[in-house]
């Protein structure tokens, strides 16, 4: 897929981002391309984003200056440096409006629900004793529970262990276009760890299913890929 744009990324400064799809903000709600005013779309400020900024200040900036349009998908962002400082980026669909969620020196959660209507998790929807793990709210609950009891710094192991607790391993019902109702297997498609002191992204793939193991994970992937930013001087 090379020529698909980054859902996430990191740049020599220092700054990264990730793309995630938000629940809250229906395709039908969103900004779409060909409307009256232009834009660029969720993928080209991602870009713009990586290519042009220094510090998160200078993102957002970016995000406000901009109007953003999903061709497809609604989705909003996480931008984060490598002094632990991040916010996240939502867009509401009453009135397109830009909010950011800003958090200093410390983890920062993100899923598929909106930060700028669900803060914390006082005010998340009940959800009831049926509803998926994978649902947005029980995922960031399960990080939070996770992040909040781990002891020391955190080495790439555990930080793949955390993130396998919550992968995708799930089928969703998909309308297609024949009306008919379909069960869909939904799955994590890759893994990746953002080393952005070193400039570094170690990500794996996912390549197929196998029988559940005793803790239930039936993804296969692949080895880590380590990928290194290096500068090239002139």
């Amino acid at each position: 897929d090379l020529l698909d744009f980054p859902a996430e990324g990191l740049n020599s400064e220092g700054l990264g981002i990730e793309v995630q799809n938000d629940i809250n903000l229906q395709p039908s709600e969103a900004p779409l391309g060909g409307e009256r005013s232009g834009g660029i779309n969720r993928g080209q400020i991602a870009s713009l984003v990586l290519d042009t900024c220094k510090n998160i200040e200078e993102a957002k900036v970016e995000f406000l200056n901009n109007r953003v349009y999903f061709p497809k998908i609604a989705e909003h962002y996480l931008i984060y440096d490598k002094y632990g400082n991040s916010t996240v980026v939502d867009f509401l669909p009453q009135d397109g409006s830009v909010h950011f969620s800003d958090t200093i020196n410390q983890l920062h959660i993100m899923t598929n629900h909106p930060e700028a209507i669900y803060p914390s998790t006082d005010v998340f929807p009940e959800l009831g004793n049926n509803s998926s793990y994978y649902n947005s709210f029980n995922r960031f609950k399960t990080l939070l529970f996770i992040t909040e009891n781990h002891v020391g710094k955190y080495t790439m192991q555990d930080a793949v262990g955390s993130l396998e607790i919550v992968q995708a391993q799930v089928n969703a019902q998909s309308i297609t276009t024949g009306g008919l109702n379909e069960s869909v297997p939904v799955r994590t498609i890759w893994t990746s760890i953002v080393d952005l002191t070193n400039s570094t992204i170690s990500v794996r793939f996912y390549l197929r299913d196998k029988p559940l193991d005793p803790i239930g994970n039936s993804s296969v992937f692949t080895r880590f890929f380590n990928f290194t930013l290096k500068n090239i001087k002139k």
